[in-house]
């Protein structure tokens, strides 16, 4: 028997190059992976995205691509691995336990992002819109973070935390330090109730200016008990703040300068200043009682010594109502 020989032409060669190909492409390539309800010990191997709306609990999870959070939803990990970036969308919620996040964490005009135990191998960044109705809160303890916190809006608590970049937060409703170590600088500006600043060790350059309320820097103050005192790496300037400045119990490798504060800024007999101090200021030990209380005396919200204990509470919150939705969503794979 004769038989035929088909020779392919160019075209169907190219195609059936092109199938050979897709079939022996990597099969996480473009996937996105849904998640609703409760997830374990498994690993998804391209994106994972919370719907809008819907809540996603994550326990030993490993997502190789990004996550995003959508508008109104919330995604809770514990133990998680995440290779790629987070997104928090709208009134959104991320809450994080022991978990390794390798990209950048941004948030914009969320609900809030509470993190415990996590480490960030990028930035943080979080923005609220100037008419948002959301906290836009980030509260931040014993974490590792390998570059900078930036908060742009809403309000910053961090504590027991290593930030290897610079901690910013301007335009926001406080920024909080306790017990952490910045390897960069502070930028605190034009916060609504300024800043405390306890027991912590900023290596670089820092500038707080502009903020209402009041702003604490070392030890004991009129804005919250404070046992241990602070370590500046550079200079440190205090300029343009309102309702009052307390520094006390902080050693100052550069300048200290502290201009156009009002109430003027007050110093305590703690501080070590191994550079100049420059600009107007007065003595903590000899300011009158009424002028310490000054700022807490007209807070309409929680004095800085309850920010965080407030913080706590939403994250309670909205966490118990997620956990209980997710549940109810069963199982997310």
């Amino acid at each position: 028997m004769i038989r035929k020989t088909f020779l392919p032409t160019a075209g169907v060669a190219a195609g059936v190059t092109a199938l050979t190909l897709a079939l022996t492409a990597p099969a996480s390539a473009d996937l996105t992976t849904r998640c609703v309800g409760e997830g374990g010990a498994v690993t998804v191997p391209g994106d994972l995205v919370v719907p809008a709306g819907r809540t996603c609990s994550l326990e030993g999870t490993v997502v190789e691509g990004n996550v995003r959070v959508g508008r109104d939803a919330d995604l809770i990990v514990v133990d998680g691995t995440f290779r790629g970036n987070v997104r928090v969308l709208a009134n959104a919620y991320l809450d994080a336990t022991d978990t390794d996040v390798a990209g950048r964490v941004v948030a914009r005009d969320a609900y809030g992002t509470y993190l415990d135990g996590t480490s960030l191998g990028d930035h943080l960044i979080n923005r609220l819109d100037a008419d948002s109705e959301y906290p836009g809160f980030v509260l931040a303890a014993d974490v590792t973070a390998a570059a900078d916190l930036r908060v742009l809006g809403g309000e910053l608590f961090v504590e027991d935390s290593d930030v290897a970049g610079g901690v910013i937060a301007r335009g926001s409703l406080y920024a909080d330090l306790y017990r952490t170590f910045v390897d960069g600088g502070l930028r605190s500006v034009r916060n609504e109730l300024g800043s405390v600043v306890c027991d912590v060790a900023i290596q670089g350059d820092s500038r707080i200016t502009g903020n209402s309320f009041g702003v604490q820097l070392g030890g004991d103050g009129p804005l919250d008990e404070c046992t241990a005192g602070s370590y500046w790496g550079g200079t440190v300037e205090v300029l343009n703040n309102s309702d009052g400045v307390a520094i006390d119990d902080n050693i100052v490798n550069g300048d200290l300068v502290l201009n156009n504060n009002d109430l003027i800024a007050l110093l305590g007999d703690g501080n070590l200043v191994r550079g100049d101090v420059i600009g107007d200021f007065g003595s903590l030990d000899d300011a009158p009682a009424a002028a310490l209380a000054a700022p807490n005396a007209r807070a309409a919200t929680p004095q800085a010594a309850d920010r965080g204990e407030s913080l706590e509470d939403l994250v309670d919150a909205r966490r118990g109502v997620a956990t209980k939705e997710a549940a109810a969503a069963g199982d997310a794979f």
